[in-house]
């Protein structure tokens, strides 16, 4: 749990220098959505309303629909910690690599406990493409990756992000590091836009099927 740092950082000092190399322990401290207006938050990852599912040390990959024809705007906000207990959560910094795709947006910053303005930006739903909080001037971080598309009629939207310790095999992502700990988080995504037949087209593949094994029976 998050808490007055200044009293933090002394006792760390001395555990630092005497506990031995371990893995790190990362948590999931806030989450939010942002759909085309509409915002959903909370700090059990459980509770976001998406495929798939964060699992151990609460990292892992979601999949996110989204329906309907028009221009829609979407925004995954993570708050995630990393060995909070033992060396605290203002050492941590951020790192943006490479370049975004069209429609992508992305914003590094401390979530708004002292001075981050990202929170504000994702019930916005406009992220800034800074990072706030780079390794020169580490302080608490939460980080946000955002897209805006545009769907025709009969198309749908799948936006797959990706929350891993592994470093990810993508041209652009986001890092969240501890000056403290062996570990970092990697948050990257995907977006992909597909063509959903319409009811009609299942009709026509269906009687199409029918038809097909019925002369095929007759033939025999």
């Amino acid at each position: 749990m998050k808490s007055n740092p200044s009293f933090l950082v002394i006792a760390v000092v001395g555990l630092i220098a005497t506990s031995p190399s371990m893995a790190s322990v990362i948590d999931l401290y806030e989450w939010a959505v942002y759909v085309d207006g509409d915002l959903s938050q909370g700090s059990d990852p459980n509770e976001i309303n998406a495929e798939g599912e964060l699992g151990s040390n609460d990292l892992g990959t979601l999949r996110f629909t989204v329906e309907g024809a028009g221009q829609h705007a979407f925004i995954l906000f993570l708050d995630y910690e990393i060995d909070e207990s033992s060396n605290s959560f203002i050492n941590e910094y951020g790192t943006k690599v490479g370049h975004t795709e069209i429609g992508q947006s992305w914003e590094i910053d401390e979530p708004g406990y002292i001075f981050g303005d990202i929170y504000q930006h994702v019930i916005d739903g406009e992220l800034d493409n800074t990072n706030n909080v780079p390794e020169r001037a580490p302080e608490d971080v939460s980080f946000a990756l955002g897209w805006d598309f545009l769907l025709e009629e009969g198309e749908v939207g799948y936006i797959d992000m990706n929350i891993s310790d592994i470093l990810p095999d993508m041209s652009f992502y986001l890092q969240h590091s501890d000056n403290q700990s062996d570990s970092s988080i990697y948050f990257s995504s995907v977006l992909s836009i597909e063509q959903v037949p319409a009811p009609y087209t299942w009709l026509l593949l269906l009687g199409g099927s029918c038809a097909l094994s019925f002369c095929r029976a007759r033939g025999k």
